[in-house]
This record gives structure tokens, sequence and C-alpha cells, in this order.
């Protein structure tokens, strides 16, 4: 059966060609220019067309799965999703999502994932990748799409505890870009010049996880600062690069989410608190 990506940005564009080439039945769900884009010439893969098919609506497709790689819903999963039963697979840098996925689709169809890699959407349907793991984590409800990623490039693991690798990721990824607008700076600045301020920003996301009952491992903090050490020095995420090109979906996404979660178990968060006003009031 089919797999179906909504979205035709970054990762649905990666994650779509990657299993295409491996000869997966592959459809895009796109809208506007990427939609027309996928039409045309099927998504691009840094400078490869990858030739896939494409609907306008996910309840089109006839899906083992379906993968969710919008970076934000844009629109309310209900109407997203509405006319669909496969296991919904996540792949936002949001905390919160997986909660708001459950709430609208289901528990049993709601699969966690984590995505890891540096990917830049230069274009309708078209992304380019620039290093990092290239890896998918995920959940154990969507078999069919972890056997198909076996077959590519992509190092998937299945893991049961998913919810600590998203709320690990989240330890890096979002504080990395709350910090990187403050400072208008790269991960190498950031985990130099800033280093106790980075440091402080990754305990409070960890804290909020802890409140949450994800029993991420205490030595969370330090392994996510040697992540960040490991990385190309010039990297900046993607909310970072989107709200500095004035687009503002990831980043309620992303820093809102994590205060939200703190408060709905009364975790203090004050640099995250300070960082939203800051960032949001630009």
């Amino acid at each position: 059966m089919t797999i179906a990506i909504i979205g035709a940005g970054a990762v649905g564009c990666w994650m779509a060609s990657e299993l295409s080439a491996a000869g997966a039945d592959v459809t895009v769900v796109a809208r506007g220019e990427a939609l027309r884009a996928v039409r045309e010439r099927g998504v691009r893969a840094d400078g490869v067309d990858v030739p896939v098919a494409v609907a306008t609506h996910a309840s089109e497709v006839e899906a083992s799965a379906i993968v969710l790689a919008t970076k934000a819903t844009g629109a309310p999963l209900t109407e997203i999703l509405d006319g669909t039963n496969a296991p919904i697979v996540m792949t936002q840098n949001s905390v919160e999502a997986p909660r708001l996925i459950a709430a609208a689709v289901g528990q049993e169809r709601t699969v966690p994932g984590v995505v890891r890699g540096y990917f830049h959407h230069v274009g309708p349907a078209e992304v380019t990748t620039h290093g990092g793991p290239g890896s998918f984590t995920m959940g154990p409800g969507a078999p069919t799409l972890a056997r198909a990623l076996e077959s590519t490039d992509i190092t998937v693991t299945v893991r049961d505890d998913e919810l600590v690798d998203v709320w690990e990721k989240a330890m890096f990824v979002e504080p990395c870009g709350a910090l990187g607008l403050i400072a208008d700076a790269d991960l190498g600045t950031l985990r130099t010049t800033y280093r106790e301020s980075l440091t402080d920003f990754i305990t409070e996301v960890h804290n909020a996880g802890i409140g949450a009952g994800v029993p991420i491992p205490e030595d969370a903090v330090a392994r996510t600062l040697a992540f960040a050490d490991a990385m190309p020095a010039s990297s900046t995420t993607s909310m970072q690069r989107d709200r500095m090109a004035g687009l503002t979906g990831e980043f309620d996404a992303q820093v809102g989410a994590v205060i939200r979660e703190a408060e709905r178990h009364g975790v203090a968060v004050p640099l995250h608190r300070l960082a939203y006003a800051l960032i949001a009031g630009r």
C-alpha cells in the first residue's frame, strides 16, 4: 500500500525522495506552488528530480501510513486528516504535537517520530541536504513505513519510548533556535560565547519534559551539549532561518509549546518566557 506524505517542504521531500528511490509507493499531499511542482517534475532533492504521485488531500490516498511532514499544521488537524484511517507519523519539532495529534485522531493512530539532519527548503517541493545524522526514529505503530525506510539511506530506529526522543531532540533544536534568534548567532557561537545560556535553555526543556512525566535520562543535558559540539559550527535551525525570513509558524510550535507543556505541569521556564516575549515582539 501507499505511504502518504503530507507536506512538500524540506523533510517531506527528503523522505519522499528516499522512499521512492528505494522502490516504495509514495504519494505526496501538497497544495499551491508545491502541488504544481510535484505534478510537473516530482520532488527535487539535491538537484535530482524524483517522480512521485501527488494528491491534494490525504483522504484521496489508500495509505498504510501517513507522514505528517509539515513544520506546523497551518490548519486544524481534524481538517488535514479528515477521512483518513491510517496511522499518523509525526515529524514536527514540537513537544506538544503528539498530544495534539492524539486528541485529533486517537492515541492508537498516533506515532511520534523524530527527524535528525540538516535540510534547507530552497523552493517549491525542493530540498538540499547539508549533512548531519540523516536519521528517523519513530514509535512502533507504523510497521509498513518502518520496513520501507529500512531499504533507504535513512537510518531508521523504532522505539517504544519515542516520546523521550521527541523531548531530547527539542532539548537541542528549540534552545538553539530561540537563543540563536536572540543572539543572532550560529551554533558555533552559541556553544562557545553563549554556552552558559545555552545550557540553561536546554535544562529548562529537560525539566519541562520530566514534569510532563517523560522519563528523560539524567545525562540528557550533557549529551545534548556534546551533540551540539559535534555539529557544524555554521549550523542554524529551521525555526531560526524561517523567523529571520519573516515566517512565524514554527516559532510558536517550538518555543510556545515548551512554555505550554511546562505550564500544564507547573514547571518554571523563565528563560523561555523571556525569549518568547522578545522574539514575538519583533
